[in-house]
């Protein structure tokens, strides 16, 4: 039994940290995922990086031009003029307007994808932490059900000690034994490299700890009718960068348009010539529009927009199917999840029916391998329930999970 006891107890250390920690660095169930994440997840900060970077990218393909500064000097004969000049290209007015309106549209546009990254990254940090407490919990029920058929074999070890015919019963027992076994080490394989990933994206550090709880059951949480989620996904964050996005392909068209005449170029100067006499310069440059207007990059313009508008009403079209669908998952998953029984519960009658002898150990083993089977549908269903949560969560900005408390005591 060492061994069960050296799994549990690296489980619970690798989750646990030395000393008392702060509040804001610790994470004790589902409601802190995404606090915590928000504050210290690398993988956020890449995201706001990147959204960062792309704003000031925008801003500076229409940041105001500088001024050029020429100096010149000018041999005719034994004539020598000197030349300082100070020029500016300026954008005509209604050039600046519309490229001012299509920056503040890009702005929106990688504000919204930056935000609609992070509720998706926070989704699947908040599915990860089920995942790992799922994968906690049936650790957990795999040692206590190790211990139970110790104890069984235990029994069957005194009765052939007595006389009894139970050799056949102890390599069935020692069969199971090493299933959940193996079991266990597969699950505590795959926990390990799963809790390993998920502690470095939601940034956990030193003197950070997180508690591994399992959520509590599906029934618990309320979710909202369809009208009032629909409402809500038009006012979210897929929406929303939806509707910028369209903002942008109009405001492109605009600037293409208003490009005929994009702009004007002043120049200024001093003049010297080597007899002593000077002067001033005064210049103004004017693109003339006679063979072309910028008509081929406007109606090429025009069509992106068209086709951007096409495409954008079918993801929308798709948005409201996806989630009509997430609904329709989340009312099967929770009727599937209401109907399975206390996990303890079945153990106590399985062993209980074994004790009164109206049932024998092969019969108890069969029907223990399908409560293991059970158990672990369960889980799998468990982690489908909340990760279509997240999704909806996502996707309309409504906390639901706020109603879901961490308790084990409904597996």
């Amino acid at each position: 039994m060492k061994a069960w006891c050296v799994s549990a107890m690296f489980v619970t250390l690798l989750f646990s940290a030395v000393g008392v920690l702060a509040e804001s660095d610790a994470v004790s169930s589902l409601a802190d995922v995404e606090a915590f994440a928000r504050r210290h997840s690398p993988r956020l900060d890449a995201i706001r990086a990147e959204g960062m970077a792309a704003i000031e990218g925008v801003r500076q393909s229409v940041a105001a031009s500088n001024p050029e500064l020429g100096l010149e000097q000018e041999a005719t004969g034994e004539e020598i003029e000197r030349f300082v000049t100070l020029g500016k290209e300026f954008r005509t007015p209604w050039m600046y307007e519309q490229q001012r309106r299509w920056r503040n549209a890009e702005v929106e546009w990688i504000a919204a994808r930056t935000t609609r990254s992070i509720e998706e990254t926070i989704a699947d940090l908040q599915t990860q932490y089920v995942k790992l407490a799922i994968t906690k919990a049936r650790l957990e029920q795999l040692e206590t059900l190790a211990a139970l058929l110790d104890s069984l074999r235990n029994v069957i070890d005194v009765r052939a000690a007595e006389g009894f015919e139970a050799i056949i019963d102890a390599q069935l027992i020692a069969s199971s034994l090493a299933n959940v076994q193996a079991r266990t080490n597969l699950l505590q394989q795959e926990f390990l490299v799963h809790s390993a990933l998920w502690q470095l994206d939601v940034g956990l550090g030193a003197g950070m700890s997180a508690e591994l709880v399992l959520p509590s059951s599906a029934s618990t949480v309320e979710i909202p009718v369809e009208t009032e989620l629909f409402a809500a996904l038009e006012a979210g964050p897929l929406w929303k960068e939806l509707t910028a996005y369209q903002s942008v392909q109009d405001n492109r068209v605009a600037v293409q348009r208003a490009a005929w005449l994009p702009s004007l170029g002043v120049e200024g100067g001093y003049k010297q010539v080597e007899d002593g006499d000077a002067g001033y310069v005064i210049g103004l440059s004017i693109p003339l529009p006679l063979l072309d207007r910028n008509s081929h990059a406007t109606q090429a313009a025009e069509a992106e927009s068209r086709l951007a508008s096409l495409e954008i009403r079918r993801d929308q079209i798709r948005l409201r199917t996806t989630l009509e669908s997430r609904i329709t998952t989340l009312s099967q998953l929770q009727s599937a999840l209401n109907s399975y029984p206390n996990l303890a519960d079945s153990y106590s009658v399985l062993f209980a029916s074994l004790d009164e002898g109206w049932i024998d150990i092969p019969s108890a083993l069969n029907s223990l391998q399908g409560i293991l089977d059970a158990d672990e549908m369960r889980g799998e269903l468990s982690l489908n329930w909340f990760s279509t949560l997240f999704e909806v969560e996502m996707m309309t900005a409504i906390e639901l999970t706020t109603s879901v408390t961490s308790t084990e005591g409904d597996r």
